[in-house]
């Protein structure tokens, strides 16, 4: 009898998981006692929101992308503290500041 076969069906929400990763995580009984499940969403708007929350997706003006098509900027420290402040004094995350800035050096604003 296969594996999947010997447990109570059911579908673990992709929420709960990365709920649970971005706050206190996963032990490894319940990892046990879910891994043979099926995971999903209960909609295409919760698959994205939760995906928004966690940061793997952003929105770019009217189009919903991966947050992953960012490059890595290689920046010091120093660097760093200050995009951050600036983000900050336009009360925007410093990956929505970066991509902001970019869009008027590649556009002349």
């Amino acid at each position: 009898m296969a594996e999947h076969e010997t447990q109570t069906e059911f579908t673990v929400l992709y929420s709960y998981i990365s709920r649970k990763l971005a706050g206190p995580g996963i032990t490894k009984a319940e990892i046990e006692e879910i891994k043979g499940h099926p995971i999903g969403h209960q909609s295409v708007e919760g698959f994205i929101n939760i995906n928004l929350s966690v940061g793997n997706f952003q929105w770019r003006g009217d189009r919903l992308v991966n947050a992953d098509r960012k490059f890595i900027l290689g920046l010091t420290r120093q660097e760093e503290d200050k995009l951050r402040l600036l983000a900050e004094k336009n009360g925007v995350s410093e990956v929505d500041f970066v991509n902001q800035e970019l869009v008027k050096i590649l556009t002349n604003s």
